[in-house]
């Protein structure tokens, strides 16, 4: 009996001492993604209201037209593409401040992954300009067909327009995708 009491104790001091040694560790790498975040709203605040501020949805007023039943419902009236990049920017820093707080964790393969991640961004807003490029450009395709097709007398004028449009979103969307 006497053996199974200093077994559960050593199990029990162990634990303990393990845990001792961890928390200082956990608690620096709550802080850094606390502050993270902290850091990831503001900069999303700022970068949103930069965006309204230079009226990007009326720049990529064409292509807003689809995502009309995304508005955001806050307090600062925003379109659809401002809040993406704005979220873009938000989540960038986060995983930035992750990766040192996995780091700070003792968590070298979720480090990795962040890092991965965090190399892929880039390649995120590339394909967002590539999205609003081709979207404004089916847009604008579109637009001179029909007027060329009506100005040649063609009865349909919309259904081309309809196919070129399609047809330029299709290809962008291939492109995005590569």
């Amino acid at each position: 009996m006497e053996a199974i009491g200093i077994t559960v104790s050593t199990i029990l001091s162990s634990t303990l001492a393990g845990l001792g040694a961890y928390l200082p560790q956990f608690l620096a790498g709550l802080i850094l993604l606390l502050i993270g975040l902290t850091v990831a709203a503001l900069l999303k605040e700022v970068v949103l209201r930069f965006l309204i501020f230079l009226k990007v949805e009326e720049w990529f007023g064409s292509v807003t037209e689809w995502f009309d039943k995304i508005k955001s419902d806050r307090g600062v009236k925003a379109g659809v593409w401002a809040n993406v990049v704005s979220e873009l920017v938000r989540w960038t820093v986060v995983i930035l401040f992750l990766v040192p707080a996995a780091e700070v964790w003792g968590l070298p393969r979720v480090t990795d992954l962040l890092n991965q991640v965090l190399f892929y961004i880039p390649n995120v807003f590339v394909a967002m300009v590539i999205g609003f490029i081709g979207l404004v450009a089916a847009r604008l395709v579109s637009e001179v067909v029909r007027h060329g097709s009506k100005s040649l007398g063609s009865d349909s004028a919309n259904l081309l327009a309809t196919v070129a449009r399609w047809a330029l979103i299709f290809f962008t969307i291939l492109i995005i995708l590569n």
